[in-house]
């Protein structure tokens, strides 16, 4: 592994490093979450094939 001389020490969760709180983390969860349903309801809108019901 390369080490560079201005990287004081390794960022990880295993290490106790942890760039969001609990509940930011969510958030962003939430916000990927909606943005994923969002897309899914937008495509399936638009290539959804309209079926009428047949007229007598």
């Amino acid at each position: 592994m390369r080490e560079y001389p201005h990287v004081q020490g390794f960022y990880l969760p295993i290490t106790g490093y942890f760039p969001l709180s609990p509940w930011a983390g969510f958030g962003v969860l939430c916000a990927y979450a909606a943005l994923a349903l969002w897309a899914a309801a937008t495509f399936t809108r638009r290539q959804a094939p309209r079926r009428h019901a047949p007229q007598d």
